[in-house]
């Protein structure tokens, strides 16, 4: 069944074409596990897959730029860099998971047009907005004054009912490294 045909037939809501959308899995699965990663977990992700796509459709939020196995990969390797991103610890490179060596894409430019709404991966804005807000309020509140608002440590310090500027200082880098350790810089940089 060609694009075109599925995209009309799960737009009208003929669920019984997403059988179709299995002939990529193959493709799914070898890129998984040349990446470290299972036959189960290529399946996992392309699950997920099809389901960001299907909702896409039938919202008429897809746009057709690229063939549905090329958008359906892109949406597998993004997600499986962010698994491994969670797994590892180590501070990988985005580059050395090549997102787009040798695959299907699509469209000349070799990478399919996609946008991070459609691969559920959060922006850059949204990511940290999210990072902060595990910090708790009173780091938080501490970063937005010290960073956001460029108040000086004194005021900070009354602000915070702390002893002094220093006291103040010392808790804004406490709070400074506990938001490092929960931001990847190359995952903040990988985002849009």
């Amino acid at each position: 069944m060609d694009d075109n045909h599925l995209i009309e037939e799960l737009r009208n809501g003929n669920e019984d074409v997403i059988k179709y959308l299995y002939e990529h899995l193959p493709m799914v699965e070898s890129w998984i596990q040349a990446n470290n990663g299972s036959r189960q977990d290529a399946l996992d992700l392309f699950q997920e897959a099809i389901i960001v796509f299907y909702r896409k459709v039938r919202e008429g939020d897809y746009s057709h730029d690229s063939r549905i196995s090329t958008y359906l990969m892109a949406i597998c390797r993004f997600q499986w860099y962010t698994i491994l991103k969670k797994k590892t610890k180590q501070q990988e490179s985005f580059a050395q998971i090549n997102l787009f060596s040798g695959q299907d894409t699509g469209n000349s430019s070799g990478e399919p047009k996609i946008s991070q709404e459609e691969l559920s991966l959060p922006s850059r804005e949204s990511y940290l907005k999210n990072a902060i807000e595990e910090l708790g309020e009173k780091c938080k509140a501490i970063l937005e004054a010290a960073i956001f608002l460029n108040l000086k440590m004194e005021v900070i310090a009354q602000r915070f009912n702390f002893a002094n500027a220093q006291s103040a200082r010392q808790q804004k880098l406490q709070c400074l490294k506990r938001l490092r350790n929960k931001v990847s810089y190359e995952y903040v940089m990988s985002l849009d």
